[in-house]
């Protein structure tokens, strides 16, 4: 099994996916790509992803939609929400359900890495993974 934290892309915009998966490989994650919130949801492997890097409007399920399907089933799962179509009471309501940033849409790679890495210090996560390696 990989060292590497594994990072679920999920935005409709193929381009948008090419670029995210560019920035966070570079970066040393393994990355996964889905073009929406359902075959995310579908994939067997869900349980190995560590953050979620989440467009939050996409057809069907949306990110807000992902974000309590995956709080219930993934716990232990992070958010970072990435969006084109900010507004404030979207992101408060995002924040208060648990997702580690709220960005805008284009992001840069010096702030989603601060988003994915700030994620991956707190204690639970790092407990987390000492308790996989044991296992």
């Amino acid at each position: 099994m990989s060292d590497k934290t594994r990072i679920a892309i999920i935005d409709d915009d193929l381009s948008i996916r090419k670029s995210l998966m560019r920035m966070l490989s570079f970066a040393g994650f393994e990355v996964v790509a889905f073009p929406s919130a359902g075959e995310f949801l579908a994939a067997a492997d869900t349980d190995k992803v560590s953050c979620a890097v989440s467009d939050l409007r996409m057809p069907g399920v949306n990110g807000l939609e992902l974000q309590q399907t995956l709080r219930a089933r993934l716990p232990h799962l992070s958010m970072v929400f990435i969006t084109g179509h900010a507004d404030v009471p979207t992101g408060v309501t995002a924040m208060k359900a648990g997702a580690v940033d709220f960005l805008e849409k284009p992001v840069s790679r010096a702030v989603l890495l601060e988003a994915v890495n700030r994620r991956r210090a707190q204690p639970e996560f790092i407990g987390r993974i000492n308790r996989n390696r044991r296992a």
